[in-house]
């Protein structure tokens, strides 16, 4: 199956702080599978009721693509979230749109 990418077109919701989130914009990821599971916010670890679904990125991918563009908020990310409790980030349908590879 052909690989898929998203482009990070709005800010994505979350728990992290409006500028850490806001260094996604314009970034093109690697999707991992899509997702119809329930999600945990990743600053509180709480079950997030009001979204399902999203486009699951690994978290190594994520973080290699942020760093280039943004080494401050992988910084950020690596200091403030703890990756083995979440090895895949997940983007709400609303901030991306796929593109070709």
């Amino acid at each position: 199956m052909p690989q898929c990418f998203v482009r990070i077109k709005s800010r994505p919701a979350g728990g992290a702080p409006i500028e850490i989130r806001d260094k996604w914009i314009g970034l093109i990821l690697p999707v991992l599978d899509m997702s119809n599971n329930l999600l945990a916010d990743v600053m509180t670890g709480k079950l997030v009721t009001d979204r399902v679904g999203g486009y699951a990125i690994r978290w190594d991918d994520a973080m290699n693509v942020l760093e280039q563009k943004h080494p401050e908020a992988r910084k950020w990310w690596e200091e403030n979230v703890e990756r083995l409790r979440f090895p895949t980030l997940i983007f709400d349908p609303d901030c991306c749109e796929v593109v070709a590879d």
